[in-house]
């Protein structure tokens, strides 16, 4: 162990071996360049220095410019580390917003969290309410979804590792994200799935409440046409979501084409067979 020690302090040299323990100790997995100049206590041109010595070693990876993401030492290298990306997401989120806003990890990388899907999805998805560029860092994109202030509820802490917990949409929130926005979540058969997967957690009334205060009358639609195709929803419920529906037919799956019978059931153009979404039961 002293060998490997020794070896590594050479690679990365006795300034980056003292940064990154510096880094451990304060808890900083991802750091910033004023994290390192902070902790370092030398100047601006010796912290660059080191972590470009750093880079070069696989050590730490680049997550944007200024921002910087330790690989741990058991993985090798950075081409080894597929892990840690949703708390990168989550620590560009806390850095850019204001302090206190809400934020969260949501649509395709909640429900990979929540267990909907059987094929992880690899982008990160992060719902904030302010607009931030997209990153990409150790072969996974990062995708932020902006949305208004009011609109970040519905989250809950899950703990992806025994010292970590991230901030991700409640299992009812991310099956509505997924009605709204399922280009962002493997496409609307695969939030149906996962819907079908999870029936028997979802708390309903939570579900109905929730879409008042999203206010989308497609997602209403969408929801009260899943409802009813697998037997799952009482009158009294689909009652309260054509209460949100609007006038206009809305598509069923907004990522297809424009066809389809309208349905005034449900306000929705039906461009997707009622077979598909019942294929979802007997997979």
């Amino acid at each position: 162990m002293r060998t490997e020690s020794k070896s590594s302090s050479k690679v990365m040299g006795p300034r980056g071996a003292g940064l990154i323990r510096s880094l451990y100790e304060a808890d900083l997995q991802t750091f910033s360049v004023a994290d390192a100049i902070r902790l370092s206590g030398v100047s601006e041109k010796a912290v660059r220095d080191a972590l470009n010595r750093l880079l070069r070693a696989g050590v730490i990876a680049r997550v944007k410019p200024g921002l910087y993401n330790i690989v741990p030492f058991e993985l090798g290298n950075e081409s080894d580390f597929l892990g840690s990306a949703p708390k990168i997401a989550v620590e560009i989120a806390r850095r850019a917003l204001p302090e206190g806003a809400s934020f969260f990890l949501s649509h395709g990388t909640a429900m990979t969290m929540h267990q909907l899907v059987t094929q992880p999805l690899l982008t990160v998805y992060l719902t904030t309410p302010k607009q931030l560029r997209p990153v990409s860092t150790m072969g996974t994109e990062i995708k932020f979804i902006s949305t208004k202030a009011e609109k970040c509820f519905g989250i809950e802490n899950h703990w992806i590792d025994k010292s970590t917990a991230v901030p991700i949409s409640d299992l009812e929130r991310t099956v509505l994200d997924g009605l709204k926005q399922p280009n962002y979540c493997g496409g609307l058969i695969e939030v149906a799935k996962g819907f079908w997967m999870k029936r028997g957690e979802l708390d309903l009334k939570k579900l109905v409440a929730y879409t008042k205060r999203i206010g989308v009358g497609a997602v209403a639609s969408r929801l009260a046409y899943l409802l009813h195709l697998y037997q799952l929803g009482e009158p009294e419920i689909l009652n309260q979501l054509r209460e949100e529906f609007t006038s206009n037919y809305s598509l069923l799956d907004p990522d297809m084409p424009a066809e389809g019978r309208h349905d005034s059931r449900w306000q929705l153009r039906l461009n997707v067979t009622e077979e598909e979404f019942r294929s979802t039961i007997r997979t």
